[in-house]
């Protein structure tokens, strides 16, 4: 069990803005990794990513969570929080590096009650390209917002993950009891954002769904033309998880974020409650009157108890 239970933070999405404009439910286009696709896995240069698999453009209800009653990361797998950083401009690397890690760490400490907190992977990322609609090529840009629906790691990769870091700290790995991955995500464009971060419950999404998804980094993106229709390669360095479409899952988002809210959602749970990781992606919402481009920042984090 943990320290003490995640907190719920919906009561802070609510005081934030005034629900009562707002829509309860969008329609949102993510795309699903295709049953018939025969490959997953992608190749990612230092300025572009090309995706291998076969992915089908799905259209599904995404719900305005900030009508919710209740969400926690134990029952969900993310919620809503107010944290105001001291980061005066989110696109200045070394203000971001000095002061933002700390916060963070602070931040997902008093969420879970872990004893520590190791950050990595501080991920800008910007919509300024997407316009309307899903691209239908596989190649997009390292920066801009994934829309296939995803979680960051495989549990063989999450645990390499964070006995990495222990090994580092110079920790035994026996003392650790329990370590959860999670990330922290904050738009800081003006409401409302074109591109809006949607998360998947994690009590809808089954134990046995997700297909690896395998990261090749290389200098220079092959052609398509060079492609292989279909690869056997050793597990590289980093092995994420994409997902076939299910019916089932209900997806939500918080609509007109502000520089002063996170999302926090789980993306691996050693203990594997009911809720240990949370599908994500992006999509264009139509109903946002006046959007601005999406530029946001992530941050991974693992949560230790000992």
């Amino acid at each position: 069990m943990f320290a003490r239970r995640f907190l719920r933070s919906h009561t802070v999405g609510r005081t934030t803005l005034t629900t009562g404009t707002m829509l309860k439910k969008v329609m949102g286009s993510l795309q699903y990794l295709s049953r018939q696709s025969a490959v997953t896995g992608r190749y990612v240069a230092p300025d572009a990513e090309l995706r291998l698999g076969q992915y089908d453009i799905c259209e599904v209800p995404i719900r305005n969570a900030r009508f919710e009653r209740r969400l926690s990361l134990d029952t969900n797998g993310f919620v809503l929080v107010r944290q105001i950083s001291r980061v005066s401009d989110f696109r200045n690397w070394p203000e971001v590096a000095t002061i933002y890690p700390a916060e963070i760490e602070q931040l997902v400490k008093n969420l879970t009650g872990a004893h520590h907190v190791v950050t990595f992977n501080y991920g800008y990322r910007s919509a300024a390209a997407y316009r309307k609609g899903l691209s239908p090529l596989r190649c997009q840009v390292t920066t801009e917002p994934a829309t296939d629906v995803h979680v960051d790691y495989t549990p063989q990769r999450a645990n390499e993950v964070a006995f990495g870091f222990l090994h580092h700290l110079g920790m035994p790995p026996g003392t650790m009891r329990r370590f959860i991955a999670l990330n922290v995500w904050r738009t800081f464009t003006r409401p409302p954002q074109d591109w809006p971060l949607t998360v998947c419950d994690a009590s809808t999404v089954a134990a046995g769904e997700g297909v690896p998804d395998l990261t090749l980094p290389v200098v220079k993106l092959p052609d398509n033309a060079a492609v292989p229709g279909a690869v056997v390669l050793r597990s590289p360095p980093a092995c994420a998880m994409t997902f076939h479409f299910n019916p089932a899952h209900r997806w939500h988002y918080f609509p007109n974020m502000t520089r002063d809210e996170v999302v926090v959602f789980i993306q691996y749970d050693s203990a594997r409650p009911g809720a240990w990781r949370t599908p994500h992606a992006s999509f264009a919402d139509a109903t946002a009157r006046r959007a601005v481009s999406r530029e946001s920042l992530e941050v991974r984090a693992i949560a230790y108890f000992f």
